[in-house]
């Protein structure tokens, strides 16, 4: 069988989960790409993929289970992505060690040892390998370059690492993979100034809008009144200020506290402009997100709109969505999908949208050319998103185009947190469908219950409580 690397950009959880996704109905995150180069070596990869499954189908028939390896660098223990993606493993493990072998290596903090290790796991019989991606970049271009006949597939999971993949996947060896459109469209999406502009152009609604130059200092005017949203057109730029006093989005209630929020900005040494907007009135539960996929020849295939019911409004999480039902909306979709589909996008497309009660129409804030911090809502409906990657890009496979409908609930908070803060008029369908199982939470997995684990979940749930209660104001009803 041909070997595979899978080297995640950020998070290897998101790798392990993945593979789960690859033969199960139930995966955590993503992973999986693929690029097109000529016409010919397309052709010859398109062969070599029906052989490889034809193989692998031989395989499950004779009963030969498929041998995973997991590289960490450090070691499990840290509270964080190794332990995160020990987790998936161990779910891959537990749910399919009838098809799946797996091992588990840490590496530990000498890096001078990280290539031999990469080098006997490529020299094993091990048909899956997955690694990370920060200490490992060089190394992992190195040994792709050894061993030509296996394929890395490159993943981002936040914006810096997929605009860096994305700029850098044609300079990467012939077997490196990356699922990504090509860096000048992605930095025209993922800046919020460009990215308006092309909404006017699609017919696409987003909130007012003035794009304020840091020239202007405080000799401007608005079209709009308080509150005031204040946000950075090139988040990129704006993090790698490294400034954690920041906000992610200043809400400002008048026109004093955005002058000074401003200032404050450009004293950080953000370098690009700042998007300032009207406030679309509503709480949570106005919010959307809209998660697509669009397969390797610029085709959307999936689409799964869902409901915001609460978000986190701490200052470096507001906005991050906490509590998510799915709904079907076929009009909103297929404005989407025109434009995606027009600007031959490819990978993971997500959307940020406000529904505005005033003209009844649905206002775009942005987009993330990837898969987005709660896209486990998508899974969770029923519609793995790493199985989609798996069957469009290493099995090219043609996918039917699908807007889903059924209705589930997600949650990256404890139930508490989920009823004491949202209201009480989605209280009987959150509690219908947990009834139903139609009920998921990223971190929560009954099958892995390991004491330390559990610990770390119950941590995570206490955090959440003491958050809420900090930031959040319980609805009136």
């Amino acid at each position: 069988m041909k070997k595979k690397f899978l080297c995640g950009a950020a998070v290897m959880a998101m790798t392990a989960s993945m593979l789960f996704g690859c033969a199960g109905d139930s995966a955590e995150e993503t992973t999986a790409a693929g690029k097109e180069t000529s016409a010919e070596a397309g052709a010859e990869k398109e062969t070599e993929a029906k052989e490889d499954a034809e193989k692998k189908e031989t395989e499950a028939a004779s009963g030969e289970k498929v041998k995973v390896t997991l590289l960490v660098t450090g070691s499990f223990g840290d509270k964080a992505f190794n332990d995160s993606a020990q987790a998936g493993m161990k779910k891959i493990e537990s749910e399919m060690g009838d098809q799946v072998e797996v091992e588990m290596i840490e590496m530990g903090s000498d890096k001078t040892k990280f290539e031999g290790s990469m080098l006997d796991a490529a020299e094993s019989d091990a048909d899956i390998i997955i690694t990370g991606l920060w200490d490992m970049k060089e190394i992992t271009e190195q040994v792709a370059q050894e061993f030509p006949d296996k394929t890395v597939l490159l993943l981002g999971c936040g914006d810096s690492y997929v605009q860096l993949a994305a700029h850098c996947k044609d300079q990467l060896p012939d077997n490196v993979i990356a699922p990504y459109i090509d860096g000048a469209l992605l930095d025209t999406l993922i800046n919020k100034e460009k990215f308006y502009q092309l909404c006017d152009r699609y017919g696409i609604d987003h909130p007012a809008t003035f794009i304020y130059d840091k020239s202007m200092g405080h000799d401007f005017t608005l079209p709009f009144g308080p509150p005031y949203i204040a946000k950075p057109a090139d988040s990129v730029a704006y993090w790698a200020t490294g400034v954690h006093a920041l906000a992610k989005v200043y809400v400002c209630q008048s026109w004093e506290e955005l002058l000074t929020a401003l200032d404050q900005v450009y004293a950080a040494g953000y370098p690009d402009h700042m998007v300032l907007q009207e406030f679309i009135p509503g709480d949570d539960t106005y919010m959307r997100v809209l998660t697509n996929y669009s397969d390797r020849n610029g085709q959307v295939k999936l689409m799964c709109l869902g409901h915001v019911l609460l978000e986190e409004h701490s200052p470096h999480g507001i906005g991050n969505h906490a509590v998510i039902i799915t709904e079907h909306d076929e009009a909103l979709s297929l404005k989407i999908k025109a434009m995606l589909e027009d600007l031959h996008f490819t990978g993971f497309s997500n959307f940020d949208i406000k529904y505005d009660q005033r003209d009844g129409k649905y206002k775009a804030f942005e987009i993330n050319c990837r898969q987005g911090r709660s896209n486990y809502y998508v899974t969770g409906a029923g519609y793995n998103i790493a199985k989609l990657l798996v069957e469009d890009r290493i099995q090219h496979q043609e996918l039917p185009f699908l807007i889903t409908s059924n209705r589930s609930l997600w949650r990256m908070v404890p139930q508490k947190v989920a009823f004491d803060f949202t209201p009480k008029r989605y209280h009987q369908e959150m509690k219908a469908l947990i009834r139903a199982g139609a009920d998921s939470h990223s971190l929560v997995y009954g099958r892995d219950a390991a004491l330390k684990r559990r610990l770390r979940i119950w941590k995570n749930h206490l955090g959440n409580l003491k958050r809420f209660q900090q930031y959040n104001q319980k609805p009136e009803g």
